[in-house]
């Protein structure tokens, strides 16, 4: 089986066809309340930070097709670089530096981790490309 899990307020996209859609649910003020003005950042659940924690977990098997890539982000990719300007780097071919690249050049206010995982040949191989700051890296 393959599962994607998440908690927080990293994201899981899946690109196909030049076409990114997140999969993930930020779990965020600004996400449950629907609310764009409210800070990405604050989060009502987190590993480690309280006595409970639920976490999403879908299962993707049946819905993997060769040529798929999962994007792994956190939020320092996500705030800084919009779903277009992402969907626009990976149809040009762009690995994980240009999409880090592109956080940078949108301000780059925390730190930005990628990772991406593409399905070369479902239950065969999967090749992975990563990239990480590990501090903000606006100036």
């Amino acid at each position: 089986h393959v599962l994607w899990v998440n908690v927080g307020d990293s994201r899981i996209y899946r690109f196909r066809d030049g076409v990114l859609r997140q999969l993930s649910t930020d779990h965020s003020m600004r996400e449950i309340n629907n609310d764009p003005t409210l800070p990405s950042n604050i989060i009502y659940n987190a590993l480690g930070v309280g006595d409970t924690v639920f976490i999403d977990v879908a299962d993707i098997t049946d819905r993997i097709l060769p040529g798929d890539k999962f994007l792994i982000c956190s939020d320092g990719l996500c705030d800084m670089a919009d779903d277009d300007t992402i969907e626009h780097i990976l149809c040009e071919g762009g690995d994980s530096a240009a999409l880090v690249e592109a956080a940078k050049q949108g301000g780059g206010k925390d730190n930005i981790s990628v990772l991406i995982v593409e399905i070369l040949e479902y239950g065969t191989a999967i090749s992975t490309t990563g990239e990480t700051t590990g501090e903000a890296v606006a100036e």
